[in-house]
């Protein structure tokens, strides 16, 4: 059907209103003709259902009705209390189909977005029992009085459908439509059976839980504690298992708070380690105290448990306590240990506690030293480190345990165990063996055994290219690790590292420690070095620290003559590197 035809046969159904009607709606669609199209502007859409002339408005319905498309919603609601029926009838079916494949954060910002617009959906409700999904849109209008009527007809629908907009306008801020919501919602809190519908809102739950509100709050508290009641315990347990992360740290918080059984149950087995954590921590909470629990929310004929778990708590709780010494995350390690040196004897929390000695996690092992107060930690690891048996995956370890004892290593150890590990294979044994030797504590001296220059081990550090030993170099440069190194680099030092690899990250944590000073006599490094870091290929870090150094350069202070000269000459010979801005600023500091 052409333009032309449509026109004609608009006009002598209304007349001249809706051929205007037409000609705006073939406006925006480019001059095309709009119905039979996939695909029309939303405008088009809103002007073609908003139309006086109810063929043009049902075209219009049709055309939404096959993109079904989620901007089209607040559209079709205006047309869901139509006088037509079967006009009405298809703007239902089309809401329904739409809100059918939201998900429940989608839901909130739908309610949220549609407020946005102010959309007045002619008609009355009457008689009409429109289904559940048709109210929930219409809950989400602007209008207080059409939410107040579409909330009361919710609470009227016992399917379970009407669940998420009567959370949704539990924060509404109308009063007398929140107070409907709500009493609405206390009513399902009552029913078993809506436990595990409650459950499935769990999203829609945690948007309330995290309102300003006290009352909304208040809501949230009761939605969560119903959806732990009959099969929600089960849909929880689900939840707790899944994939997604916000909903799996929701569940355990609910978990946490009023069915711990249910977190114990489900959360020592998770792969999470902070869900691990949380249900570690609940079993030491819930191991003296489970004659509460057994009252709790999660329990009683209609908990749906069925694991009889509470009957064995206490002998599973003392049993795994010691199986939780290996776990992968060390805060359980550590809680562990701790329970361990609370209920067991002395000599069984000992060899415990010797076994921490080398645990991978430096909690796990100041825990350690703090149980064996009778034994010297440091003997032990120099025992240790002589011994034969001692392997490559065990070294970073035992080498980072014997930097936190604070103590100077005898001149053998050092020349004969450690200084040979920085030709080491592996990267984390090197940067152990780089730690201590340059460590002022455990090797004090402006060198190691030998004849080698700390500088020099250092700049070997520092040069190494694994992220192991650059670490270590990089706490020693900015001063923020547990001592200050025993030695500082000068300028020129640190200018060697940054000429033999300018474009690695040596390169910018030597310019970074250059630029520490902001003083004049620095500036020419950082000059030169932003000419070098271009010549030789950009590199973002680099580049991006040499810049914020340039930014944050002091020029409040008069130089000496010789820093001026030097700098003079720096800009002289690589100020075409610099930015206009950048060359204006420090030639006005240097006068």
């Amino acid at each position: 059907m052409s333009s032309e035809d449509s026109t004609s046969e608009f006009e002598q159904e209304s007349g001249h209103a809706v051929w205007k009607y037409l000609q705006e709606v073939n406006r925006f669609s480019r001059g095309e003709p709009v119905f039979g199209l996939p695909e029309v502007t939303p405008r088009a859409l809103k002007v073609g259902l908003l139309a006086r002339s109810r063929l043009l408005a049902r075209q219009s319905l049709e055309n939404i009705a096959r993109r079904c498309h989620l901007s089209d919603l607040y559209l079709v609601t205006a047309a869901c209390l139509d006088e037509n029926a079967s006009f009405r009838e298809l703007a239902w079916e089309v809401v329904s189909k739409i809100l059918s494949t939201l998900g429940m954060e989608q839901l909130a910002c739908v309610d949220s977005s549609m407020r946005s617009y102010y959309l007045e959906v002619p008609g009355e409700f009457g008689d009409l029992t429109p289904p559940p999904a048709v109210l929930g849109s219409l809950s989400f209008n602007r209008s207080g009085h059409l939410r107040e009527q579409a909330v009361q007809r919710l609470a009227g629908v016992w399917t379970g459908e009407e669940l998420p907009f009567l959370l949704l306008r539990g924060r509404d801020w109308v009063p007398e439509v929140a107070s409907i919501a709500a009493e609405a919602l206390r009513a399902r809190a009552g029913k078993v059976e809506y436990g595990k519908l409650f459950a499935h809102n769990l999203g829609l739950i945690a948007v309330l839980s995290r309102s300003g509100q006290p009352r909304v709050r208040e809501l949230a508290a009761l939605s969560e504690r119903h959806s732990l009641v009959g099969e929600g315990r089960a849909v929880l347990a689900d939840y707790l298992r899944g994939k997604d992360k916000e909903l799996r740290c929701y569940a355990a918080d609910i978990c946490e708070k009023y069915d711990q059984a249910l977190l114990v149950e489900v959360g020592l087995n998770s792969s999470d380690p902070r869900l691990r954590l949380k249900a570690f921590m609940a079993l030491l909470s819930l191991d003296p105290c489970l004659e509460a629990s057994a009252s709790g929310p999660g329990s009683g004929p209609d908990s749906g448990s069925g694991s009889g778990l509470d009957a064995d708590f206490r002998k599973t709780g003392q049993i795994s306590y010691r199986a939780f010494l290996n776990d992968p995350d060390p805060a359980i390690r550590v809680e562990a240990l701790r329970k361990l040196q609370a209920e067991e004897s002395e000599e069984q929390v000992r060899e415990s506690a010797i076994a921490a000695l080398l645990d991978r996690s430096g909690r796990v092992r100041l825990l350690a030293r703090y149980i064996l107060k009778d034994i010297d930690p440091f003997a032990l690891y120099l025992d240790r480190l002589a011994s034969t048996r001692v392997t490559d995956s065990v070294l970073p370890t035992l080498l980072a345990a014997l930097l936190e004892c604070g103590k100077a290593l005898p001149q053998s150890v050092l020349s004969e165990k450690i200084e040979p590990l920085v030709l080491s294979g592996l990267a984390p044994v090197r940067a152990g063996a780089y730690a201590i030797l340059l460590d002022e504590t455990a090797n004090p001296g402006p060198q190691v055994p030998g004849s080698v220059d700390k500088v020099n081990l250092f700049k070997d550090c520092l040069l190494d290219g694994s992220r192991h030993c650059h670490k270590v170099a990089k706490r020693l440069l900015s001063g923020k690790g547990r001592r200050q190194p025993g030695f500082v680099l000068a300028d020129k030092d640190l200018w060697q590292v940054f000429c033999r690899a300018p474009q690695s990250p040596a390169a910018a944590c030597a310019i970074a420690a250059i630029a520490r000073s902001r003083r004049w006599q620095s500036l020419p490094y950082l000059v030169e070095a932003r000419w070098l870091a271009l010549k030789r290929g950009r590199n973002a870090v680099v580049l991006a620290t040499i810049d914020n150094a340039l930014a944050a350069f002091h020029t409040e202070y008069a130089p000496t003559e010789e820093e001026r000269r030097s700098c003079l000459a720096a800009m002289e010979n690589f100020g075409s590197a610099l930015t206009e801005p950048m060359r204006n600023r420090l030639l006005a500091g240097l006068g």
